[in-house]
């Protein structure tokens, strides 16, 4: 004769099973990622955000870890650094296997590129960069000085003229503000009196020995 199996056993088993399932710690998934800027360095103690909630900072190698993500399910990284240009990427989350690869560019990275760009005449992609940097904390004496060298560039003196004089106003005094506005007066305007100004000054703050020859040849 079969023996009957008790409901109260069953019920019992059944209540390990359920007990088991309900304490089973689950595996939340998790986004790695990595910041880097426009020389392959990583970038350390970048804040990052996917909402408003959920935030980290990158570490001395970059990277950064988000946990408790929802697999395929549309997100906005947003990543931020004083002195770098805020970054934004939108991927869609699927497997704790993914890498988010994040590039950020500083201030100092966005005015080479415009230096660059100037070098091959490539001035609205130029501008494109300076205003770019301008976003990102960039100095504001790099970023008049080469938009000056821009439109000297394009044979626009006068602005050329009124954004070394902007620089001068706002108290900067390097001398190759001065040196290069001589260089507008004489090269771009023709204009010896206010040339020989600006070497004068130039030379008061510098030993050129060049420069010195130029302005007695005025």
């Amino acid at each position: 004769m079969k023996r009957k199996t008790s409901l109260p056993i069953i019920f019992a088993v059944l209540g390990v099973c359920l007990t088991g399932c309900a304490t089973t710690k689950q595996i939340q998934p998790t986004l790695n990622g990595m910041i880097y800027d426009s020389d392959n360095e990583p970038v350390a103690d970048a804040l990052v955000k996917i909402t408003d909630a959920v935030q980290t900072n990158s570490d001395i190698y970059g990277h950064f870890r988000i946990e408790n993500l929802r697999a395929d399910t549309d997100y906005t990284i947003i990543c931020t650094k004083k002195g770098y240009e805020t970054t934004s990427v939108k991927f869609t989350y699927s497997s704790v296997s993914e890498v988010a690869y994040v590039r950020m560019y500083s201030s100092e990275q966005l005015l080479s590129l415009a230096e660059a760009e100037i070098q091959q005449k490539k001035y609205d992609t130029a501008q494109t960069f300076l205003d770019r940097a301008d976003k990102a904390g960039g100095s504001e004496v790099c970023t008049g000085y080469l938009r000056a060298v821009t439109a000297y560039s394009k044979k626009s003196y006068d602005d050329a003229l009124a954004r070394l004089q902007q620089l001068m106003d706002a108290g900067y005094t390097e001398p190759y503000i001065y040196l290069f506005t001589a260089d507008v007066y004489e090269y771009g305007l023709s204009d010896k009196e206010n040339a020989k100004k600006y070497l004068q000054l130039y030379l008061n703050t510098t030993y050129d020995p060049e420069a010195a020859a130029r302005l007695e040849g005025l």
